[in-house]
């Protein structure tokens, strides 16, 4: 992973930061060789920029890609700006390499992890990824400490589900491991399992999905409403749902008859077709 990755997302949200002028307190006399002692993001020298005094200072040739460094695997830090830009030459000093810090971080996870069909694309709704900046700027509070402003960046429109299909995903088996990349990351922010879930509406586990069925969700639905379903294992009220949407009520009855009347053609209905079909 490069380090620009997180600059070009972040460019939206990093300005400038402003000079603050040289605070010197015994000038050189003019000709006389003056020294800038450059120092990292720790306070330690690492580059020396020298010139004579009246001369202009030239600090954008300094290598800064030496400042960046991973800290862990979604936070990277490196150069934002320096606390003070002199002009000229006028005396030896110190003037210090502040950071930007880039840290991307998963806010919540997709909420679909049960498919009903092969034929849809794997989900990333409710996904929300961000990368929170925070860059030193020349700028001192009471403390004496340089100011930090946060920003946060949104890029969940920016990630990408391997295996994008159900179809890839399931080719194999009915369960599969979904890992999330925010483009150009080479490291996944997210890996979840996700389900296939292959009894949907066959309630009776007969091989069918018929009338008996939809009948069988439409009693469950009726006492549910009263306040008396009756307890059901997990396993079992999953076959109910067959629209997956966490409730159970008449259009998964509906969709069981319209499954069982496009079955009477002969051919197994894909859930997908069913239910997006029974919209149009």
């Amino acid at each position: 992973m490069k380090y620009k990755f997180f600059v070009s997302l972040a460019a939206a949200f990093l300005t400038a930061a402003a000079s603050l002028p040289y605070q010197g307190t015994v000038s050189a006399e003019d000709g006389e060789l003056c020294t800038i002692t450059l120092l990292d993001l720790d306070g330690e020298p690492f580059a020396e920029v020298s010139g004579k005094a009246g001369d202009p200072v030239d600090l954008s040739q300094v290598d800064t890609s030496v400042l960046e460094s991973h800290i862990d695997d979604y936070t990277q830090i490196g150069f934002s700006s320096w606390s003070q830009e002199p002009e000229v030459f006028t005396e030896d000093m110190d003037i210090q390499a502040l950071y930007k810090k880039m840290t991307i971080s998963l806010d919540r996870s997709p909420y679909a992890t049960k498919y009903n069909s092969r034929k849809s694309n794997i989900s990333l709704y409710g996904l929300s990824v961000k990368i929170t900046a925070l860059t030193q700027t020349p700028e001192k509070n009471s403390r004496g400490e340089f100011i930090i402003d946060k920003e946060i960046l949104e890029i969940t429109d920016k990630c990408v589900a391997v295996p994008d299909t159900a179809e890839t995903a399931f080719a194999n088996s009915n369960t599969a491991q979904i890992k999330v990349y925010p483009v150009v990351f080479d490291r996944p922010i997210l890996t979840y399992e996700v389900r296939l879930m292959e009894d949907l509406g066959d309630i009776d586990l007969d091989g069918y999905v018929n009338a008996s069925d939809a009948s069988a969700i439409l009693e469950y639905y009726a006492a549910a409403a009263t306040g008396q379903a009756p307890d059901l294992p997990k396993e079992v009220l999953e076959r109910y749902d067959v629209d997956l949407n966490d409730k159970i009520d008449s259009s998964d009855a509906s969709f069981c008859l319209s499954y069982y009347a496009a079955a009477a053609t002969g051919e197994i209905p894909d859930w997908n077709d069913v239910i997006v079909g029974s919209f149009k």
